[in-house]
């Protein structure tokens, strides 16, 4: 703090020994006056100083062998004077070793101090920073605080745990670039977690496989070809087969032999007039001479997704992006029969069943012929959210419609009554299903693939529901199944199954 030429100040300085060393003594030099102008004590030379005579500061010295002490002679007379050791009368008495002289000759004590003695305000003269520029300001940063930081102070016993903070950005101060690289198998948690749940799902689906049935499907050595497929099915005598070519085992036989339609497709059936197949580009194919040649479908837009196909006597049924067509051998183009809402298609003799969703809820759909019109029936509860929440679902029928199977990799939902009521059946990693015929009592096929397991098998489904495998695909190599599908023979007896690993035919050992 500095003063200036103006100031009126009392600057006062307490000497508690004079120069000649005795204490509690005064002389001139150690009296400051209080005036218009600061008086300060002159300081004492360095010969001055050597002159004083200090006390001994061993006390212990002057202790004899006797125990006389002679502390206590040394000090001034402060010892009891049997008097009150609170009553502070004769303090008035003491010499403190200063006069002070007012500026008030009629004054005298302490009122005339007060009145003499002007020290102003005590921050009269303090600096203000926030009130004086400076040069800094243009780049010093704002302050972060404000006028409230006051509500931000705490009692010792609080503690913020914390949460205030710097009130600074941490994230300004970090380099990303010098941080050190992470361990791809400590950053990437979610596919951590992801793979061991698919190993525990693999897990479970292990342990819900069922049991082997008591006689088991064999190879029919010499059915089918072993090319790729995706798709087959079975119209009256002859089975067709999708893939990379297109497969036909003719009336009576169990090979398969290549037909003209040698472009990659996913889907074919046949009527006694037609053969139509779904090209992997999403196009159509059409032969009226026996699959020796075909043809384009003119007018006919692919799209992404998978095109699937039904055969009803006499009429081909296209499912093409969520619409349903027909084409007739006389016509030979698609004529849209339904916009929109259809997510799967099947056909049993003379009738079509559809999986559809519609603004009033999902159905089941039959058709039985052009005479007729289009039978509902509402779906509800399981059924209705495999319906609409399933990517791409499947369907099994048999008996005109009244068994039904909506298949989904989640399992399978079985109705006997035409779609009025549905059981679920447990089994995960379905990808296809068939009926053995349109009895009730006859089984039903479903063709799994569980998943991490390199091995497919074929489940059958009894009347009771009692589910157990009746066959076992591998590959040599480990390869899977992949896209494939599954039919009844009911000519043969036998069960085709379209996959990556060709064309085969499962069944019952014969006795020789």
């Amino acid at each position: 703090m500095s003063y200036g030429k103006d100031d009126r100040v009392a600057e006062v300085a307490c000497d508690p020994q004079s120069e000649e060393g005795e204490p509690r003594k005064r002389d001139e030099r150690t009296l400051v006056h209080a005036s218009g102008a600061p008086a300060r004590a002159p300081r004492k030379t360095e010969e001055e100083d050597d002159d004083m005579d200090l006390p001994p500061l061993d006390t212990d010295a002057g202790d004899d062998e006797n125990g006389n002490d002679t502390f206590d002679d040394e000090l001034p007379d402060l010892r009891d004077d049997g008097g009150d050791p609170l009553d502070d009368t004769n303090a008035q008495d003491l010499d403190v070793g200063l006069d002070v002289e007012g500026e008030d000759e009629g004054g005298a004590g302490d009122e005339g101090l007060e009145e003499g003695v002007d020290i102003g305000s005590l921050d009269e003269d303090l600096v203000t920073l926030d009130d004086e520029e400076s040069a800094l300001d243009d780049d010093r940063e704002q302050d972060t605080h404000g006028d409230d930081d006051a509500d931000l102070e705490l009692d010792a016993t609080q503690d913020d745990g914390g949460a205030e903070g710097t009130g600074e950005n941490v994230e300004n101060d970090i380099d990303e670039s010098a941080l050190p690289e992470l361990d791809e198998s400590e950053n990437d948690t979610e596919d951590a977690d992801d793979a061991l749940a698919d190993e525990l799902l693999d897990e479970a689906t292990r342990g819900k496989l069922p049991p082997w049935a008591a006689s088991r499907f064999v190879v029919l050595e010499g059915a089918g070809a072993p090319v790729p497929c995706t798709g087959v099915t079975v119209c009256g005598g002859r089975v067709l087969a999708a893939g990379d070519v297109v497969l036909v085992v003719d009336e009576g036989a169990h090979a398969a032999r290549q037909t003209g339609l040698d472009s990659p497709s996913t889907a074919v059936v046949a009527t006694d007039e037609m053969t139509v197949a779904a090209s992997a580009r999403g196009g159509l194919l059409v032969s009226r001479d026996g699959c020796a040649s075909a043809t384009p479908v003119a007018g006919f837009r692919s799209g992404k997704s998978p095109v699937e196909l039904a055969a009803t006597p006499g009429r081909i049924w296209i499912l093409h992006e969520g619409s349903l067509w027909s084409m007739t051998g006389h016509e030979g183009t698609p004529v849209l029969a339904r916009e929109g809402g259809v997510r799967a298609i099947k056909a049993a003799g003379g009738t079509l069943v559809v999986l559809a969703t519609r603004p009033e809820g999902a159905a089941i759909e039959r058709l039985r012929g052009d005479d007729e019109a289009w039978q509902r029936a509402p779906l509800e509860g399981a059924a209705a959210e495999l319906a609409t929440a399933d990517p791409r679902p499947g369907l099994a029928v048999a008996a005109a419609g009244r068994r039904v199977v909506i298949v989904s990799p989640r399992g399978l939902l079985l109705s006997n009554d035409g779609a009025r009521s549905f059981e679920s059946i447990d089994l995960h990693g379905v990808i296809d299903a068939c009926f053995a015929g349109d009895e009730e009592q006859d089984p039903l096929y479903a063709l799994v693939a569980p998943p991490g397991d390199a091995a497919s098998y074929v489940v059958r489904v009894g009347e009771d529901g009692d589910l157990s495998r009746v066959a076992e695909l591998r590959g040599q190599d480990g390869t899977g199944l992949g896209e494939a599908s599954i039919a009844w023979d009911g000519a043969r007896e036998l069960v085709w199954i379209a996959s990556r690993l060709g064309l085969v035919a499962l069944g019952p050992a014969r006795r020789h």
